[in-house]
């Protein structure tokens, strides 16, 4: 069941096979239909969107996320700081910036910043699968290496 993260958290428990994603963008066109999109993938759960970063960000620091797919327009200040908190968080959570921006310097800053993924909006679908696929897979080895330490 997907919610809107505005008035809404879920909270499902951790499939080792699912990556649990939060979609933040100002399009609500955008959010909606990327979610639609994803939902026929297994390997995905899309537990929330949100229209601004703050909601969204609620969802990464209870632990409820594993991917924040964030819609930017331009890479600024404030969201390389952002995606570089993100992506720095204790759960490791990656993040996947989602553009219109096809300027190659946007996607440089965005991985700079700490983006494991950059998309231009018009191929995201597609892509964000096979993205998710892969990132739900690394997730899955580095927790198994983390509990044969433990």
């Amino acid at each position: 069941m997907m919610m809107s993260a505005a008035r809404h958290r879920v909270h499902e428990p951790r499939s080792p096979d699912t990556a649990r994603i939060v979609i933040i963008d100002h399009d609500p066109v955008f959010r909606v239909g990327l979610a639609q999109a994803l939902r026929c993938s297994r390997h995905l759960r899309i537990v929330a969107h949100a229209a601004n970063v703050a909601v969204g960000l609620v969802l990464v620091c209870d632990g409820s996320v594993d991917i924040v797919v964030l819609g930017l327009d331009a890479i600024s200040t404030d969201s390389a700081g952002l995606i570089s908190g993100v992506a720095r968080h204790p759960t490791e959570v990656g993040v996947i910036v989602v553009s219109a921006c096809e300027d190659p310097q946007h996607a440089r800053a965005a991985f700079k910043a700490g983006a494991r993924g950059f998309l231009l909006k018009r191929t995201v679908g597609d892509e964000l699968v096979r993205l998710s696929m892969l990132f739900g897979q690394v997730v899955n080895m580095l927790r198994s290496s983390l509990q044969r330490v433990r």
